[in-house]
């Protein structure tokens, strides 16, 4: 079933152990937050071309090009999408990192640098992936696929859901997100959703006197009863995930000191479960606001959704699934462990989108990753890439019978 064996894939990979470095190095050195896509995808587009892939690119908005590049070994085998995204959350403001945000340090055997975890290790080693086996002659029983989102770490409407209303990346019979989770096969992703609140008021100079209330005193008092819901949310528990969560993590509000605020917004980060279910997620949140502006019509209020992320499940008794454990057993010499988290990833969208399976398996730590002094482990990065070969191998590897 499969071309290659493994003591075939840490020798070709070892060969290229410098250069898989220096990619996953340069790669750190470009920033690219989130709107500032363009360079990186540039280098991307290049070295992608340098190995014989034919990039296609697409844009929702200037500058921002997403990338799609496929390998096709045979027009009517299966196609295998590697997903990952460019773009990172800026440096953390007023923290000092040991080396810099986009040093691409290499110490103690780790590489720092803001998005060396999330994601461009991952980019990195699904990228090297494809170049080792076409330049070693490999002809895969199928098609591979190499994609390069924007926008993943906002909202992806400029990225993985205007493609897949265009009917891009729909048609994927398997493949892997290239987010970190650090040795372990992420099976599970909790729901997101993301909304801003405003109030308004009339405002008017400090001084002047009025019973009003402003619009910083009722998102002040709105976010101390959604607070007191946030107790009902963190007391809940489920079995994979463990406790969901509710945050508000902005607050604006007015223009300058002397002048009360006559508008105010306020944002929810909202992580469920499945058991929650997206409609009582939004309904008890919206009950206590409503409940606010029963009790006084100065209270109403505006809400605009953000952002929203289905819970994902992969299936681990689906054939592909399991062949892509096995492939982490070849290599490694035992099985990941399955786990579930709140974080979501642009994979979830494919698979709501396709129905195709499409776990998470990556190099580096979400726990570190947009810290001061996020690093990846170099030979954590180096041993993803020999699994992603196996994987790739396993799923299309040309078989024996089409050998005769």
């Amino acid at each position: 079933m499969v071309k290659l064996s493994t003591q075939e894939i840490h020798d070709l990979v070892d060969q290229y152990r410098e250069e898989a470095i220096q990619l996953f190095q340069k790669t750190v050195q470009i920033p690219s937050p989130t709107g500032q896509e363009l360079e990186l995808s540039q280098f991307f587009e290049a070295y992608m071309q340098s190995f014989g892939l034919s990039v296609s690119k697409y844009e929702y908005e200037t500058g921002r090009p997403n990338l799609i590049a496929e390998w096709t070994g045979n027009e009517a085998g299966k196609r295998f999408i590697f997903n990952g995204h460019m773009d990172v959350f800026p440096p953390p403001k007023g923290v000092t990192s040991k080396y810099g945000p986009w040093s691409g340090v290499i110490q103690d055997g780790k590489l720092y640098g803001q998005g060396a975890g999330d994601m461009k290790a991952g980019d990195c080693a699904a990228m090297m992936a494809v170049r080792i086996l076409k330049e070693s002659g490999y002809i895969p029983n199928g098609k591979i696929v190499l994609s390069y989102m924007v926008d993943e770490e906002n909202t992806s409407e400029k990225g993985v859901l205007s493609l897949l209303k265009d009917g891009l990346l729909t048609n994927g019979d398997f493949g892997i997100c290239m987010e970190p989770s650090h040795h372990k096969m992420l099976m599970e992703e909790g729901g997101v959703w993301q909304a801003e609140v405003t109030y308004y008021a009339s405002g008017g100079h400090t001084t002047h006197p009025t019973q009003e209330e402003d619009a910083l005193m009722k998102s002040i008092k709105a976010i101390t009863h959604l607070y007191q819901l946030r107790e009902k949310i963190l007391s809940r528990s489920f079995s994979q995930l463990g406790h969901p969560f509710f945050q508000i993590n902005m607050l604006t509000a007015g223009t300058v000191s002397n002048i009360r605020a006559s508008k105010s917004t306020f944002s929810i980060d909202r992580r469920f479960a499945w058991e929650e279910g997206i409609e009582k997620v939004k309904k008890e949140i919206i009950d206590v606001l409503d409940a606010l502006k029963a009790a006084d019509p100065a209270y109403d209020y505006t809400l605009r959704e953000i952002a929203y992320y289905p819970c994902a499940k992969r299936d681990r008794n689906d054939e592909s699934v399991q062949l892509m454990f096995q492939a982490c057993q070849d290599i490694t010499g035992k099985q990941p462990q399955s786990f579930a988290r709140y974080a979501s990833s642009d994979a979830v969208h494919i698979m709501d989108h396709t129905g195709m399976q499409m776990p998470i398996y990556g190099p580096g730590d979400l726990d570190i990753c947009s810290t001061s002094d996020e690093c990846v482990d170099l030979e954590e990065y180096l041993t993803t890439i020999k699994i992603y070969i196996r994987m790739l191998d396993l799923l299309l590897g040309q078989r024996a019978e089409e050998n005769h």
